[in-house]
């Protein structure tokens, strides 16, 4: 799935800066690597809204192909952890959070951040790229 064909239902990508453009176009060209064997987000977390479906999907799927650490967070539970397993699939060493959450809920959004700090809050998890489960899911 590419970035540019959600954002297109959306109005398209004209509406972001130069800088954000180049971000989706390395995204879609799959231009990670940097030559060093590293990619541009590895150790680093994303948080991901509306990772359920659409352009959040995609977004979030392309966060995990440059190496981040991708929490994703919808109220649809099913769709995230569908994400998850899609990400796990291409991407065996990803980390992925699902984080079942309502963005209009001020005490969601808490409880949410409460979850991914408990897993992803301490320096412990960056060096375990790789050898942990490719999707951490909260029952």
């Amino acid at each position: 799935m590419l970035i540019r064909s959600y954002a297109a239902k959306l109005g398209g990508v004209t509406g972001l800066t130069p800088q954000q453009r180049g971000f989706v176009e390395m995204f879609e060209e799959g231009g990670h690597a940097h030559g060093c064997g590293c990619t541009p987000l590895q150790n680093r977390i994303a948080i991901v809204t509306g990772a359920g479906s659409g352009l959040g999907r995609s977004i979030a799927i392309g966060l995990a192909r440059a190496g981040a650490m991708v929490a994703l967070a919808d109220i649809d539970e099913k769709a995230i952890n569908e994400t998850a397993a899609m990400i796990a699939e291409e991407l065996p060493d990803s980390i992925t959070l699902a984080l079942p959450s309502n963005v209009t809920s001020e005490e969601s959004v808490k409880t949410g951040f409460n979850k991914l700090m408990a897993n992803w809050g301490g320096g412990g998890h960056y060096g375990k790229r790789g050898r942990s489960r490719a999707s951490l899911q909260f029952g």
